[in-house]
This record gives structure tokens, sequence and C-alpha cells, in this order.
């Protein structure tokens, strides 16, 4: 798995799904302080992280959260 910053909060979703890019697009809305990362989830760095906690890294439903070392989704 690609080295990483996560000392804020990381976002990994499916970066072709318009239910996905929506859902990106009310964090980046949202999100004021501008804390919380998004990566897609066909990046390198996506696929690894999908693949650590157990997640199927081709299931576009993948959504997962990383927050101070805690996975969620």
């Amino acid at each position: 798995m690609p080295a990483f910053d996560d000392s804020a909060p990381l976002a990994v979703m499916d970066g072709d799904c318009v239910l996905c890019t929506a859902g990106a697009r009310l964090i980046d809305r949202f999100d004021r302080s501008g804390r919380i990362r998004i990566c897609p989830s066909d990046t390198d760095l996506g696929r690894g992280l999908l693949a650590h906690y157990g997640f199927a890294v081709d299931d576009p439903e993948s959504w997962l959260l990383l927050i101070d070392g805690r996975a969620y989704s």
C-alpha cells in the first residue's frame, strides 16, 4: 500500500459512480474546514486501503472512511 498522510479523515469511494460522486460533492460542500480528503477507489491507494480493511476492491458499493486509524463503512 502506498504511504499516505493519515492526519485527517479520508473517504475512499468510487470515482465513476454517480451516487458516489454526488456524495463526494456533498462532503466537499459541507466540510467547510476542508479537513476530509477524498480518494477514488480505483487509485493504488484506494485499492490498497480497501483490500487492507477487507472490502471488495471492485465493488462500487465499498465506501470506506478512515478517522484516527479507525475504519467506518
